[in-house]
């Protein structure tokens, strides 16, 4: 059991008011009122962080309609710096959607500082998405894979992603 008393309990009550105000004066209301402004401005964040995953998704459509256009005999194999893996596997699957490749292989240096690898490919391609990566990764000192049309793998060695990248289109059947 802990007590504050006397001048020290003073003191205490002033720091918990001031750290209060403090708070309300950051979300924008009255001390009295600062759980009603924490949720209004954590209702807020949400709605802020689906907003920017809806302008992800889009800007992702269109970038794969982009990297699409780069087909050579079915095939896209590009490097895609900037993206999480989870948006870097996305992309892929968008590229893939078009109809345009039935092989997609993606690289990229994530904001992190990993490296991702990602394949997908259509029935048509001869080839499972996972032989594709399997050795690319061992070019970016890591692992993964995946079995049937998406691979997936990581590693730390940024140097490498432009031979593992060389590595997985020379995978791709002709």
């Amino acid at each position: 059991i802990e007590a504050v008393t006397g001048a020290n309990a003073v003191r205490h009550m002033q720091e918990s008011d001031s750290a209060l105000s403090t708070v309300a004066s950051v979300v924008g209301t009255r001390p009295d009122d600062v759980l009603a402004g924490v949720e209004k401005k954590l209702d807020e964040l949400r709605a802020a962080h689906d907003e920017i995953k809806s302008l992800k998704g889009r800007l992702a459509a269109s970038r794969a309609a982009e990297l699409a256009d780069t087909a050579s005999n079915g095939a896209v194999v590009a490097r895609v710096d900037g993206l999480d893996p989870d948006a870097l596997r996305e992309l892929c699957l968008a590229v893939r959607q078009t109809g345009r490749a039935r092989v997609v292989v993606l690289g990229g240096v994530a904001p992190s500082g990993g490296v991702s690898l990602v394949a997908a490919v259509t029935a048509e391609a001869g080839v499972g998405a996972g032989v594709l990566i399997k050795d690319a990764a061992r070019a970016v000192g890591g692992g993964g894979g995946g079995k049937g049309d998406i691979a997936t793998a990581g590693g730390k060695n940024p140097a490498g992603l432009d031979e593992a990248l060389e590595i997985a289109r020379r995978a791709i059947p002709s």
